[in-house]
């Protein structure tokens, strides 16, 4: 008979991948004094090191309650910046925003969250304490299934992250000719544009807005600036704004007079991505040195604080770290065949 092993998982314990085709699982060195999370999104700095890939804005969600609440309780369900979920005791269907905020941060840890808001209407959570300052959070739940009069919830994620800026300079003395625009559309897919040279500026400029606009939707990407030599564009429309966005190609050999164009990235959008490497697959506290972390790494991205893993595949980062077998999100006993 063969020896019998049993183990126990804890909730958010770091278990062994059977999937190791998904991504690839690899110790790296982190940045000096640098502290990570599970499941926190990961770029390399200039040095080719480890950070965390962090957004401008603290995260804002709103949970709005349909329904005249009357009697009950209910419960929120967050992500722990540990790795796991967690949820609240009971919290009464009157409570003001001071008893919900008590509540939350019993769990997720002191001043994590602050809540403000018409607690049988509206609460809006702000994820601005340690650990959970500029990160975005996965999308808190309520049960509200004991809570008597409430006929629906939603939760919106409502933070406004810095809108992507970029400058374009145009040297040379324009007379003619087409100007032309390559970039990232918000599909993901790149696409190219042209816009007419014109002897009033303000009117090329329309041509630039219109030309643009073809390919990101009316005002996706907004054009501005008082002259060749200081084109802005901000990415700030639906699928842009708040979203850090690639440097966008400008080819001025069609545009006669023109020498040479230069692009300044002068504002990167609020949201992590285009230089995510992966997730990191373990708690790194913050040391002295560079030191060495496991990092699952793949091609990716981020949209809107979710982990996108190929050009497919859509999932959360927690969704992500599960399937891919570094995280449990339930308690388990495993039973194996000792040796």
């Amino acid at each position: 008979m063969p020896n019998l092993k049993i183990e126990s998982i804890k909730l958010g314990m770091i278990v062994k991948s059977e999937l190791p085709s998904l991504a690839s699982r690899k110790k790296m060195q982190v940045a000096a004094t640098t502290a990570l999370r599970l499941g926190q999104v990961v770029r390399l700095d200039t040095s080719l090191n480890v950070v965390g890939a962090l957004g401008t804005a603290n995260d804002i969600q709103s949970i709005v309650v349909t329904g005249t609440a009357t009697s009950g309780t209910y419960s929120l369900r967050l992500w722990h910046y540990l790795g796991y979920w967690v949820q609240t005791a009971p919290i009464a269907y009157d409570a003001n925003t001071t008893a919900i905020a008590a509540a939350i941060n019993l769990v997720l840890g002191t001043s994590a969250v602050g809540v403000t808001g018409s607690p049988i209407a509206t609460i809006t959570l702000t994820f601005s304490g340690t650990n959970y300052t500029l990160i975005h959070q996965p999308l808190v739940t309520m049960d509200w299934s004991v809570c008597v009069g409430v006929t629906a919830v939603a939760n919106t994620r409502t933070e406004t992250d810095t809108n992507d800026v970029q400058t374009i300079a145009v040297t040379g003395t324009l007379s003619g000719g087409t100007i032309r625009f390559r970039l990232k559309k918000a599909n993901g897919t790149w696409g190219d544009t042209f816009a007419a040279w014109n002897t009033t500026w303000a009117t090329m400029l329309g041509y630039i807005q219109a030309a643009l606009d073809l390919l990101c939707g009316a005002n996706g990407c907004v054009a501005s600036g008082a002259a060749a030599t200081a084109l802005v564009l901000t990415f700030s429309g639906t699928g842009y704004a708040g979203l850090r966005q690639e440097d966008v190609e400008v080819d001025v050999q069609q545009l006669t007079g023109a020498t040479f164009a230069t692009l300044t990235h002068t504002t990167y959008g609020g949201d992590p991505g285009l230089d995510a490497i992966g997730i990191c697959a373990e708690e790194v506290t913050s040391a002295a040195g560079v030191q060495q972390a496991n990092m699952l790494v793949r091609d990716c991205v981020v949209d809107a604080g979710q982990l996108t893993y190929g050009s497919r595949s859509r999932s959360s980062v927690i969704t992500t770290l599960e399937k891919l077998g570094i995280l449990c999100r339930e308690e388990a006993t495993m039973i194996t065949e000792g040796t």
